[in-house]
């Protein structure tokens, strides 16, 4: 019996946690086109520029307002390769420089410890090779929309 209650509180708790993850945005791209994840009171984007290097913007509860004052980002890579750096204040992302032997197209993990105005938020993970979640479960890599050319000239 305590098996199969233990059960169903699993159950419940991965569909809870699932919908709410939906709810804040994540299994669509962020404002610059990155992976959202909502570590506190804030949300982080993540923006791969090169497989070695990133992009983060601390937004505000409405995905807007880029901070980088008052703020820190530091990442944790976790794969076959694993490295650590704290990220450099840009305008308004920061920039996360890992070493050239990692990869950050290799399955793996990406842990985010971020401050955005002096608001630490707990750890975002990112699992790697960085993928949106749609709602059906399946991960697939973002893919930017076509433009569409037709503006309603009538």
């Amino acid at each position: 019996m305590k098996n199969h209650t233990l059960n169903i509180v699993m159950i419940f708790t991965l569909l809870f946690f699932g919908s709410i993850a939906r709810a804040h945005g994540e299994d669509q791209p962020g404002p610059n086109g990155g992976y959202i994840r909502m570590p506190g009171a804030y949300h982080t984007e993540v923006v791969m520029t090169e497989p070695h290097r990133l992009k983060v913007y601390l937004l505000d509860i409405h995905w807007k307002n880029p901070v980088v004052k008052d703020s820190s980002v530091k990442i944790t890579v976790a794969g076959r390769t694993a490295a650590a750096t704290d990220c450099k204040a840009s305008d308004d992302h920061f920039v996360c420089e890992l070493p050239k032997k990692v990869n950050l197209n290799e399955k793996g993990t990406l842990s985010l410890n971020s401050t955005r105005s002096k608001q630490t938020g707990v750890a975002a993970t990112y699992n790697l090779p960085l993928s949106i979640k749609p709602e059906n479960g399946k991960a697939k890599p973002y893919v930017e929309p076509a433009k569409d050319e037709h503006h309603n000239h009538h």
